[in-house]
């Protein structure tokens, strides 16, 4: 295992280049802080998106321990309070409008009624090819406290019978500011492509834990790109565990 440990935007960045110029001192070449900041953002989600949705894995050999899954708990909102944002949508559904925050959509429950009794029924995902209609074994149960739903535009689509829905308490992970380094490049900082002018520095919002991953990660992808041998970075990735 590694017992490498970096905390700040600056270590991360230090981190990144010292790996790079290990793998090939010959043709490297410094990158701008504009794309390492870039690279990193996008390993970050990439590292979000393995640990939220395990079938999304594009790093071979990545094993998601428990205590790998645990590295993204600050992105994660449980709400305890139920979001009222849902309006009926046809006979058989409601439509739950998700939270501006919210980046991956992850469960969470339904606060439902029958006229006379309240329940929490958990949400669970079902995908466009099941019936449900036909199947009794997927429909939605009040009694069995499930409720389906299915991802559309413009928010979940929750599948009802013989109940009303009032709120939802979802569980998702929230979009994370923006990780960057912009006073190492300029004091003014610099412009995104978006056109927002970055400022000053911004940590990562996630654990200490997870940098040196997130920063193993965006020097594989580097590496991809300039079609160097990533082996060596693959069994950094892995080593974590």
């Amino acid at each position: 295992g590694t017992s490498k440990m970096l905390g700040s935007i600056e270590e991360m960045h230090y981190y990144f280049n010292e790996q790079l110029k290990a793998a090939d001192n010959s043709t490297y070449q410094q990158f701008l802080v504009p794309q390492i900041d870039f690279l990193f953002n996008v390993a970050q989600d990439v590292y979000v998106k393995m640990i939220a949705f395990p079938l999304y894995n594009p790093i071979p050999k990545f094993e998601l321990t428990s205590r790998v899954r645990n590295n993204i708990y600050t992105l994660v909102v449980n709400a305890a309070v139920k979001d009222t944002n849902v309006t009926k949508y046809d006979d058989t559904s409601y439509l739950y409008k998700l939270p501006t925050d919210c980046q991956y959509f992850l469960g969470g429950s339904v606060v439902a009624n029958n006229g006379d009794c309240y329940k929490e029924l958990e949400l669970f995902s079902v995908t466009h090819e099941h019936s449900t209609t036909k199947d009794y074994t997927i429909k939605s149960s009040f009694l069995w406290e499930e409720c389906n739903y299915l991802m559309i535009e413009g928010g979940i689509k929750l599948e009802v019978i013989d109940f009303n829905v009032e709120g939802v308490k979802p569980n998702y992970v929230r979009y994370s500011k923006y990780m960057h380094y912009a006073e190492k490049h300029s004091t003014n900082g610099y412009k995104k492509i978006t056109g927002e002018t970055l400022t000053g520095k911004q940590n990562s919002e996630l654990p200490k834990n997870a940098l040196v991953d997130v920063v193993n990660i965006a020097v594989l992808l580097t590496k991809m790109d300039l079609g160097m041998d990533v082996n060596a970075q693959l069994s950094k990735i892995r080593d974590i565990n």
